[in-house]
């Protein structure tokens, strides 16, 4: 498949000739890469949308029987436009965070207190978050208004952003404290990174159904839900802060801090804190399914869960 002007290697390979765009306005640049993208008039990436779309429609197909082939379609329309464009607001909120204009003109901090008000008690937080909407640039985000954090990725994925990040992001990469996967110590480094004083952001839909553990109701499924957030939390005391990152209009971002679903002082055991978890989740897939990256997963996991069991 061919490659677009905003795939991650792409953007990672040719740091020089993004690094000049950068010079340009953002509403400028948002407006020019999104028309070089457009797979209305370009063959090779309208090849791709349909790719995206055909493996969408069969995914709600087996999710949502009761719906009419009409309304499959409009949602996977939806759904492929969101997976097809979301590389355009990631990668560019990683170019342009550093600058202080841009973050004042178009992104919104709501909630920050919650994040701040955790630190000052020497209590760093456990972020909770969702594959939604541009998510991966909660990263450089936070890191761009002064916060450490750490976070787990996949290897392969992290060589490239961490490439992107050195480009873009200069001496703020010095604020990340990324953790590849997999492997053994992860979550041996993941509490050590914690008890210096790092939040650690995590994305427990990406692991919905992996293990028969704590089971409740999801998007109207009995799923399995990762418990791997509560543990990490009420092992350290830290308490769990959800954190996502929404897109207001075509040119606006805004990212939202939540009061925190779990304290240290709160009497909840880790099945009562990972399904209150997943709840908010629940609550934000709702509000914007066509965003939701996790399809896929959801589809496979459900699928392959309840066969085992």
């Amino acid at each position: 498949m061919a490659d677009g002007i905003m795939d991650f290697d792409i953007v990672e390979s040719n740091p020089t000739i993004y690094q000049i765009l950068r010079d340009y306005p953002f509403e400028f640049l948002y407006d020019f890469l999104k028309k070089g993208m457009s797979y209305e008039k370009n063959t090779k990436m309208a090849e791709r949308w349909r790719k995206y779309n055909k493996e969408m429609v069969e995914i709600m197909r087996v999710l949502k029987r009761d719906s009419t082939d009409c309304e499959i379609e409009e949602f996977s329309n939806r759904w492929t436009d969101y997976l097809f464009y979301r590389n355009l607001d990631i990668n560019l909120i990683s170019m342009y965070a550093t600058q202080q204009d841009f973050l004042e003109k178009h992104v919104r901090f709501k909630g920050l207190h919650n994040l701040d008000h955790s630190l000052k008690k020497g209590n760093p937080p456990v972020l909770v978050s969702l594959h939604m909407n541009a998510y991966q640039a909660i990263v450089p985000l936070l890191a761009a208004k002064g916060y450490r954090l750490s976070y787990f990725m996949d290897k392969q994925t992290l060589n490239v952003w961490n490439r992107i990040g050195e480009s873009f992001l200069g001496e703020v990469m010095n604020k990340l404290s990324p953790i590849g996967l997999p492997q053994n110590s992860a979550i041996k480094q993941a509490l050590r990174n914690l008890k210096e004083g790092k939040p650690l952001l995590m994305f427990p839909d990406f692991t919905l159904g992996d293990m028969p553990n704590v089971e409740t109701k999801f998007l109207g499924y009995d799923v399995f839900v990762p418990v791997g957030p509560a543990k990490i939390a009420t092992l350290l005391e830290s308490p769990i802060i959800p954190i996502i990152l929404e897109k207001s209009n075509r040119y606006q971002y805004t990212l939202r801090i939540e009061e925190p679903l779990f304290e240290p002082t709160d009497v909840k055991n880790v099945e009562e804190i990972s399904i209150s978890i997943f709840k908010w989740i629940e609550k934000e897939v709702k509000q914007c399914p066509e965003n939701w990256w996790c399809w896929y997963i959801f589809r496979d996991k459900i699928l392959k869960t309840k066969q085992e069991v």
